[in-house]
């Protein structure tokens, strides 16, 4: 589904059982999702107590970000709560402990709130396609994989996202 700009955005189409791969078969975002689906169990989201750092894949690791998901006055807040290493860099310092509107550029706070947010109220895997919304950088493409995680299994708690990053646009595979 393609949106404004060019902007890219996938839901419930992981349901699928692999029908439709948007992951280089093997890349460190393809075993994030199969991680991730094993760690779910019983039609539940898996919590954060069930994503193990030392289990993920090593080359997975730079392009990770943990978001704790903040419910305030009836609103939606995101804080970074890990950021890999090479997200750091990218975005041109680590953003850990700030909230994503005092990090990202002000004109992309509403289409990011808007992607956050339907992951929170839709939560299934999601992939977005867009540039990279860092304050002055260079705008840089990339699939974001954004995995919904809950103590409760139901209700949103944090979001887990991976990073791969790109020149050009992403075309699907």
């Amino acid at each position: 589904m393609s949106g404004p700009d060019g902007l890219f955005a996938v839901k419930g189409l992981l349901r699928l059982g692999g029908e439709r791969r948007f992951f280089e078969p093997g890349s460190a975002a393809d075993w994030m999702l199969a991680y991730w689906r094993g760690k779910s169990h019983d039609g539940k989201l898996p919590g954060r107590a069930d994503i193990d750092m030392v289990e993920i894949r090593p080359d997975a690791l730079p392009d990770l970000y943990l978001l704790d998901v903040l419910r305030e006055g009836g609103r939606l807040r995101y804080r970074y709560r890990l950021v890999g290493t090479r997200m750091a860099g990218v975005a041109g310092g680590d953003p850990t402990g700030k909230i994503v509107d005092e990090f990202i550029s002000p004109e992309r706070v509403p289409e990011i709130h808007g992607w956050l947010d339907g992951i929170v109220a839709d939560p299934v895997p999601w992939i977005h396609s867009a540039p990279i919304a860092f304050k002055e950088r260079d705008w840089k493409w990339s699939w974001r994989l954004a995995l919904p995680l809950a103590a409760d299994g139901k209700t949103v708690d944090m979001l887990l996202l991976h990073y791969t990053l790109g020149i050009e646009p992403p075309a699907l595979i």
